[in-house]
């Protein structure tokens, strides 16, 4: 039986944030990037995006952004609805 990692890549930029995890093929989710929605709004996106594709499957988060002010905010919702710390990862 063939087992897998499940990483949940996030990309926050300006106009949208995409979600995406492999499985057999790509699922990507589309969020409309608002630097002032809460919290709470960003943790129903992931869960509404995560719980078909089976969120105790998620092993890693990986984010990536160009929005600093929109960034805590979707690291928490993310640690809040996985919970796991994401990996913020940039240019060096």
């Amino acid at each position: 039986m063939l087992s897998y990692v499940m990483i949940l890549a996030v990309d926050i930029g300006n106009t949208d944030t995409v979600l995406g995890v492999k499985k057999e093929d790509w699922y990507t989710h589309r969020i409309t990037s608002q630097a002032d929605d809460s919290v709470v709004f960003y943790e129903s996106q992931i869960n509404n995006y995560l719980l078909p594709i089976g969120l105790e499957k998620v092993k890693h988060i990986v984010v990536s952004s160009v929005v600093p002010k929109l960034t805590p905010t979707f690291l928490e919702a993310l640690k809040n609805v996985t919970k796991k710390s994401a990996n913020l990862i940039g240019p060096t």
